[in-house]
């Protein structure tokens, strides 16, 4: 027999233990989901700014037209050489991202012919301009 104190934690401090981190856990994950998503939505922004400069740049460089459509899935950077276009690069926008849609053109020079400029996008409530010569300026 031993006389000795007994070395450990009892069962019911584990268990209180166990379910404070349990309840922790539950208030807490939530959040960070919803944190990491509207990160990933408010990332779209700049990843389409340069999706835009990409596309003003190769077709000055490469004399072709380039577009850019823009929707609530994503933004997709299309090269135009003839009627036919290739995809070249696309950024995917996170479920839930709020987006005002357009489609932009720029010419084998790089100038921006459709639509009008400026032209003018909005996502997550941030504008994003490009100006006739493809100058991408975006809105803290």
């Amino acid at each position: 027999m031993s006389t000795g104190t007994a070395k450990g934690y009892t069962l019911a401090e584990v268990l209180v233990v166990v379910s404070i981190l349990a309840i922790l856990a539950a208030v807490a994950l939530p959040r960070i989901g919803q944190s990491i998503l509207n990160r990933a939505r408010l990332d779209a922004v700049p990843k389409t700014a340069v999706l835009i400069r990409t596309a003003q740049s190769l077709a000055y460089s490469k004399s072709i037209s380039t577009h850019v459509v823009v929707s609530s899935s994503g933004a997709t950077l299309m090269e135009c050489p003839t009627i036919t276009c290739t995809v070249v690069q696309r950024v995917v926008y996170p479920p839930g991202t709020s987006v005002s849609g357009a489609t932009l053109i720029f010419s084998p020079q790089g100038l921006l012919q459709s639509p009008n400029p400026p032209a003018t996008l909005t996502i997550q409530g941030r504008r994003i301009t490009v100006s006739r010569w493809g100058e991408v300026a975006v809105s803290p």
